[in-house]
């Protein structure tokens, strides 16, 4: 038993330094024989490492991702690299970059705060089947309980959905485009982003486009944000569930049946502000807007639901609301 005490006190020690020194992520804990055993992941103990694929170490995007970790950067040459399976990122933290046309084709499945960021990358995933391009669930980039970037990508899906974010997902995205292939109708997404159960959504300077039902779906509790981007060539440019805030500021809508579709119940409990925009000649499919309430911002838009001739000093109110979402 000393000589066991003498091992324990020599190795906890050690895991406490590999944890300080941001190795963490690296190491794996497993029992055997009545023994915590630690596994350190990736290899070696260094940090901060440039992971190239395709190099003579890693000849595909599988080696590069298992063995990227913390603080590395996975960099992927100019080309097409294709994912053997849905690639799950479980509690880890991993940044990808490319090159111009640099291509991932498959999915991609973050959960347990997996995190991380994308750059200069075009993503895609095309159904292999009639049964998969059925499924509502088929996605390029599935997250869920994470917080992820992305900075000049390009997230494709045909027939599916692009991006899918559930349970406080967080999603920043800049100088992106996110939708289907193309605007042929063979080549176009079922949903462009779809965030629920308290999500946050921020797009900046972004494309949201080519999708056959929405360009975005939110719903549950879900944050919605866009500043300076464009939503065309959607059935329906955003639909809105329960409970949700959206700021569009700076935006423009076009090509689209209408720009806004919100269900029937959350015109009741979720609240849109639009500034500075531009939309399609349709702005609320089936003429359904947001109920405004006395105490609500004076930039949020809707009906209102208070009698003009019990406040006076909000006599001009419907004509504000119905024109405050149409700026030119």
């Amino acid at each position: 038993m000393p000589g066991m005490l003498g091992v324990r006190t020599r190795v906890w020690p050690l895991c406490a330094l590999l944890l300080l020194s941001g190795a963490a992520e690296r190491i794996q804990r497993t029992t055997g024989k009545g023994r915590g055993i630690f596994r350190l992941r990736g290899g070696n103990m260094e940090l901060n490492r440039t992971i190239i694929v395709p190099s003579e170490k890693h000849p595909s995007i599988q080696e590069g991702l298992e063995d990227v970790c913390m603080i590395d950067q996975l960099k992927l040459k100019k080309g097409v690299h294709r994912l053997p399976f849905t690639y799950p990122i479980v509690s880890r933290t991993i940044s990808v970059s490319g090159e111009d046309e640099t291509w991932v084709i498959g999915s991609w499945k973050v959960s347990e705060d997996g995190r991380g960021r994308f750059e200069r990358l075009k993503l895609a995933n095309l159904p292999l089947s009639k049964v998969e391009s059925d499924n509502d669930e088929f996605s390029t980039f599935d997250i869920s309980d994470g917080v992820w970037s992305f900075y000049k990508v390009c997230v494709h899906n045909i027939q599916g959905v692009a991006i899918h974010g559930s349970s406080w997902a967080r999603l920043m995205m800049n100088n992106c485009l996110v939708g289907g292939g193309s605007a042929d109708p063979n080549r176009q997404a079922k949903i462009g982003l779809v965030i629920s159960n308290q999500g946050r959504l921020e797009l900046n300077q972004s494309t949201v486009a080519w999708c056959e039902n929405f360009g975005i779906d939110i719903d549950a509790q879900t944050d919605l944000k866009l500043l300076e981007c464009s939503v065309r060539e959607n059935r329906i440019g955003i639909q809105v569930g329960n409970d949700c805030v959206v700021t569009v500021d700076e935006c423009e809508f076009e090509n689209a049946v209408s720009s806004l579709r919100i269900d029937n119940k959350a015109r009741y409990t979720s609240k849109i502000f639009l500034r500075n925009s531009s939309m399609d000649e349709d702005v609320w499919f089936g003429g359904r807007k947001p109920v405004r309430t006395k105490n609500d911002p004076e930039d949020l838009v809707g009906d209102s639901i208070w009698s003009s001739e019990v406040e006076d000093d909000h006599s001009n109110e419907r004509e504000y609301t119905d024109i405050s979402y149409s700026y030119l």
